[in-house]
This record gives structure tokens, sequence and C-alpha cells, in this order.
């Protein structure tokens, strides 16, 4: 043995080494073995399904916080920009929806179901607190068969008996999924109470919440089993995933169906009202402020309003809608119809030599830009990304010509030889 060997050089008599040192080595052994048991015994159980989900549609509420991952960046653009590098996948795009405003998830849940060409999703994982508006995103949103949902059992039944138009087997299933005490920035707050004087005493007892609690890695196989496992593709849903298995949910009042209904009418009625006060708001202000149309409701389209180019492309072909003028000025309407074709012409080229990704990452990034804050001190000119992105980082402007002052005739091809002759020359 290694230990008495060494004790043996030092110079330690045999009756020190066995009352002391082995004393203590069996001691810290046993220590370090209960608390792997009792850590491994509240780990719980590891996911070992796998699956790929290439051009799969998920949809999660909630999941910026809890055991899916951190915040996003709060610069949406730039993380937008990282997130497309990294990945290199240019289809990358952010929309909008707050689920503290019910006008905000109706616009949403609208614009996915009227989007041409139609919209897939493969997946809606709720995790969020906001109760009612997970549910409206749920059941009014996505036109999941029947609108009286309360209860995941009531639920799985609806669209077990739900009669799909081709008469096709239905393949919608619902499960319920307990990741158990995860130690989240949630679980933080509320084991300290909201209170500096709570978390000094969460870091005192950070030990034990190490051991009872599961990391937010572990808390998450569960809900990787859900979605990973074939047996949840297959069967019957209606059931409770608890450390990577299915149970029966046996608790009476989760699955009365009287409890079910009176708990749906009252969201039902809720919504209604929280709804009417919010479009009398939004109607007392559009007249008090004087505000267009387009500001408070916004103009509808045939796509989402954070990708309208990319679907007005595919249905559209290479060229865009037809172009509106609302101009009176001749200068201003043979300048904006030159541009128009000339842009018309650089995206066909663009389609030629790097196909439809290149148009769509093109107007994907245009969008961002345009919802770019622009101080007022620097005119109604766009920036230099967007005349890159566009092509008409050298060409001429018409801020550039028409002020709005003149009322004398300008010739065009003067001032567009003089603007370019500035060029040369600089």
């Amino acid at each position: 043995m290694p230990i008495p060997f060494i004790a043996h050089l030092i110079n330690l008599s045999p009756v020190f080494y066995e009352k002391y040192v082995f004393t203590n080595i069996q001691k810290y052994i046993l220590l370090i073995i209960l608390f792997y048991l009792l850590k491994k015994c509240f780990s719980g159980t590891n996911n070992k399904a796998d699956r790929r989900f290439n051009g799969s549609v998920f949809l999660i509420t909630g999941g910026t916080s809890g055991i899916v991952r951190s915040c996003s960046d709060s610069w949406t653009i730039d993380y937008i920009n990282d997130l497309r590098a990294r990945t290199n996948n240019h289809m990358i795009f952010a929309e909008t929806c707050n689920l503290s405003s019910l006008y905000s998830i109706r616009q949403f849940a609208t614009k996915w179901i009227d989007n041409i060409p139609p919209r897939r999703l493969d997946m809606l994982l709720k995790m969020v607190l906001n109760y009612i508006g997970e549910e409206m995103l749920g059941s009014y949103g996505f036109g999941i068969p029947s609108k009286r949902i309360s209860f995941i059992t009531s639920l799985e039944i609806r669209i077990s008996n739900y009669k799909r138009p081709d008469e096709f087997p239905n393949n919608v299933r619902c499960y319920v999924v307990d990741p158990g005490f995860v130690r989240s920035h949630m679980t933080l707050r509320f084991l300290s109470f909201g209170s500096l004087w709570g978390l000094l005493l969460y870091i005192i007892m950070w030990p034990l919440w190490y051991i009872v609690l599961k990391s937010c890695k572990q808390g998450a196989q569960s809900l990787l089993y859900c979605i990973m496992s074939s047996e949840c593709g297959t069967g019957q849903g209606g059931k409770l995933i608890v450390k990577c298995s299915m149970r029966d949910i046996s608790t009476k009042k989760y699955i009365n169906s009287d409890i079910s209904s009176n708990l749906w009418k009252i969201t039902e009625t809720y919504i209604m009202d929280v709804e009417k006060k919010e479009a009398i708001k939004r109607n007392i202000l559009k007249k008090k402020h004087k505000l267009p149309e387009s500001f408070i409701f916004p103009i509808e389209s045939t796509s989402s309003q954070s990708v309208k180019a990319i679907h007005d492309t595919f249905r559209f072909g290479l060229k865009s809608s037809e172009l509106n003028i609302n101009s009176h000025h001749d200068l201003e309407i043979f300048l904006r119809r030159w541009k128009h074709e000339e842009h018309e012409s650089k995206m066909e080229l663009l389609n030629r030599i790097f196909g439809i990704s290149e148009l769509v990452r093109r107007k994907m990034e245009l969008k961002i830009i345009d919802s770019e804050f622009r101080p007022i001190i620097f005119g109604n000119s766009s920036n230099i990304h967007h005349d890159i992105l566009t092509g008409n980082d050298s060409s001429i402007d018409i801020d550039e010509i028409f002020l709005g002052d003149e009322d004398c005739f300008v010739d065009f091809h003067i001032l567009n030889d003089s603007f370019y002759s500035i060029i040369i020359q600089a």
C-alpha cells in the first residue's frame, strides 16, 4: 500500500496511522459516496432518445428563462447577425409577440395562420407563467380543433375526436412534462423571496440547494425525452412525463370535465372583456392624437410583418409587388420608377449568380435596417448600409436633388452629370 509506505518514510508509528489517518480517510470516503448518491438521486434520469429535426419549426413560450436558455441579446439586430454568421444560415429572422398583450397575440397568430405560403408548426412548447397569454396563443392562435381547452386530458380527448377534412388520422398529441425542482433564476427568486436577506440565506445554503435541486440541463432531460422519443410520437397522448418516463394522470381534478368547462368559460369571458377594453383604448388614442390608421392598426399583408419581403419574393417571383407612387412631382415620379426598375434588374442578376437565398438575405436585412432608430437631424435619407444592400451606394438620391422647395424646372441630366463629376473628382 502506498500510504503505509509513505507513513513509514516520514517515521509515523502504525498506531498513529491506524488511529488517525485511516479513520479520517474512511470518513471522507463515506461522505463522498453519500454526496454522490444523494446528487445522483436528485438529478433524475438522463434522456437517451435521439432524433433529427432538420427543417422543423418549434414555437416556445417562456424559452428565455428557466430550463431552456438564458435571455437573448437585448440588441436583437446584432444578435440575429451573429447567429447567422455562427450557423451560416441566412434564413433566420425575428418576429414580435408580446404575451402580455392579447392584441399582439391575435396579430401574431393571425399573420401566422393567414401567411402565404402556409407556415408549418411541428411543436408548441408552453413554459410561460402567463396563463391567459399562452392559453390564447395555443387555442385560438393556431387553429387547434376545439377552443374548449383547459387541461391536457380534456384537450387530448377533443383532439382525438376531431375529424380532419381529408379523413386522415389526427397526428396531434399533447403531453405534460414535469422537470422537477430546477436550480434556475426563477427558483432563486422564489427561495430568496425577492429580498437581499433571502439572497444571503440562499448563498449560505447553496451546498444544500446544489444537492437537492437539479441543474437546468438536468431539468431539461424530461422535456428532451418528450420531444425526441418515438413513444411520444405514436399512440395516445394526454399523459404525464416524469424522469423520462410516461405516466397516467391519476389526480381526479385534472380529468374532471366540469372543472375544465368552467375554467374555460371563465377564461373565454375574461379574454373577451380585455380585448374590448384594449380596442376602446386604441380608438381613443387614435382620435386624441389623430394618428394614421397604419400606426395603430398595421397594414394588412399576405405575409408576416417582420419578413414581408421573403414571402412576397416567393409569391410574386423575382419582381416585387406593384410599385405605389404617392407624389405629384414629375421628377420624383421619374426617379422612383427609374430606381425601381434598376433595383429589379439587380435582383434578377443576383438570383442568377447566387440563387434566391441571396435575395431573401438582402430583403431580411433591409427589413431590420428599416426598423432602426435614425435621428431626425440626419434627415430622411437612408444610411450607407441600406444603400449597399439596395445597390444605390454610388447612385444619385432623391434627397440630393429635390428638397421640396423648388418650383422651377429641373434638368435631370445636368444634375446627374454634375453629381457623377463630383464623385469622379473625389
